[in-house]
């Protein structure tokens, strides 16, 4: 009977201990099945983001507790949780779980100041085109679309070469013609007088006195000095004293000789040099202004060139520098028919819709 009874005790203290490791795994797996779900709404609202902070934190301390008793190496809950499995889904349960990636975001402006292709726009299709369909276009005197008037940004940038010079030139010299006439400085038809100026500068020397001019001075004889002056071809004694002294130089004009000695050996360009360099300049402006109004990311409409749009201009003339031979032969073959021209196509980037250059995932890779 005594045996019966401590069976019977024995049973029931083992099934109770079993039955508290159950309740104890349930417990623990709640709380880790917690946890995940918390991790995956935590970006629902603030509030939602405290209580999985919370359940983390219980979860922390389960995972303490859990690692406690399953370090203990021994006991009838061990060697439960070992028998049925339980402790190798505890240890899988914990595992960390991975973050996720962060959201792509858009790339900003490079610090050197290039532009994105989402900010260019159909400017893409300019900057991106072959320098072959550039030059077809200027073959065929085609200026339409981003590609076309690239072509005629190249044509009056290459006819203007030389005409800023020329401008510039032509500044210096009417400069200097205008402090010449301005220090009094100019010939009998009242023009600047380069040679005067300069004669001007030079002291002319003395030739000494004349005896019997010098006596009569002497000697204070008005009646004799006179009809000596008048003798020796001299209106009047001041005259007789500039010959007989000579006469000081001018002081140098400081920015007259900087001019004079940086257009030494230069000639002046005529009225029609200046008139074509003008027209050159001009037109090149014209090509630029249309380039801008064409860009479709452009929110300035003023004829000033802003800091954004000078970027512009800077890239598109340097995707054409390297070229200017190539684009002189097209200009010189303009109007003849060349089979390139079937293959534009193949050469263009299509950006006739202002966004298809934006979302072009080609195109957004050229930036990277």
């Amino acid at each position: 009977m005594k045996t019966t009874i401590k069976a019977s005790l024995t049973a029931l203290m083992m099934s109770s201990v079993a039955i508290g490791a159950v309740a104890t795994i349930g417990t623990f797996s709640g709380a880790d099945a917690a946890y995940a779900k918390s991790e995956k709404s935590g970006e629902k609202s603030g509030k939602s983001r405290g209580k999985s902070a919370e359940s983390r934190g219980s979860k922390g301390k389960s995972e303490q507790n859990s690692t406690s008793r399953g370090s203990s190496g021994g006991g009838v809950e061990a060697f439960f949780m070992k028998l049925t499995g339980q402790e190798k889904k505890a240890a899988k349960s914990r595992a960390p779980v991975k973050a996720a990636k962060a959201p792509q975001v858009a790339k900003p402006k490079a610090a050197d100041g290039a532009f994105h292709p989402s900010e260019l726009g159909n400017m893409n299709g300019a900057l991106n085109a072959n320098i072959n369909a550039v030059l077809a276009h200027i073959r065929n005197g085609d200026t339409n679309g981003p590609v076309g008037s690239m072509a005629a940004l190249a044509v009056a940038e290459l006819n203007a070469v030389g005409a800023d010079e020329t401008i510039a030139l032509a500044d210096k010299f009417t400069a200097l013609d205008t402090l010449l006439i301005e220090n009094g400085y100019i010939d009998e038809e009242g023009n600047a007088d380069l040679a005067a100026y300069q004669d001007a500068l030079l002291a002319t020397p003395g030739n000494g006195d004349i005896p019997e001019i010098k006596a009569a001075i002497d000697a204070e004889d008005a009646v004799a000095l006179a009809g000596l002056l008048e003798i020796n071809g001299f209106e009047d004694l001041a005259a007789y004293e500039l010959y007989r002294d000579g006469e000081a130089g001018d002081p140098p004009i400081d920015v007259i000789d900087g001019l004079a000695s940086e257009l030494d050996g230069l000639d002046a360009p005529d009225e029609d040099a200046v008139a074509k360099a003008n027209e050159d300049i001009q037109a090149r402006r014209d090509a630029e202004l249309a380039m801008l109004e064409l860009w479709n990311k452009n929110a300035d409409t003023s004829e000033e060139i802003t800091e954004d749009e000078q970027a512009l201009l800077k890239e598109l003339y340097d995707r054409l520098e390297g070229n200017e031979d190539a684009i002189a032969a097209a200009i010189q073959s303009a109007g003849a028919d060349d089979e390139m021209a079937e293959d534009l196509d193949d050469d263009i980037v299509d950006c006739g819709d202002p966004e298809s250059c934006e979302d072009d995932e080609e195109l957004m890779a050229l930036a990277e």
